[in-house]
């Protein structure tokens, strides 16, 4: 069987650099409202490689929060992803997948 063909280079790389969206209507939910959101069905990659935009991926927001990390996917395998870690405060705690830890 031989290899999948992908609609493009990079992972999604036309719903990354999509500027359609740029003059929208702007959200703007709170940090604890997003983290009620339930996150999007990821299948092995070969999968989800070309799906389009979800109803959440074609809306702006606005928000204010905390930055507390930020990883730029650089590299061989990167593709220039900015990774941040939001938080609704600079003393919310750290949230790991078996609940928070605090520092």
């Amino acid at each position: 069987m031989g290899a999948q063909t992908h609609c493009d280079v990079h992972y999604r790389w036309q719903e990354k650099t999509d500027t359609t969206h740029v003059a929208a209507t702007v959200a703007s939910p709170s940090v604890s409202q997003i983290l009620t959101w339930s996150s999007p069905v990821f299948t092995a990659a070969e999968t989800y490689w070309c799906q389009q935009r979800n109803t959440r991926e074609q809306t702006v927001y606005q928000l204010t929060a905390w930055a507390r990390r930020l990883k730029v996917q650089n590299g061989a395998t990167g593709d220039g992803d900015w990774h941040i870690e939001l938080t609704a405060s600079k003393t919310s705690p750290i949230m790991l997948q078996n609940g928070p830890r605090n520092g």
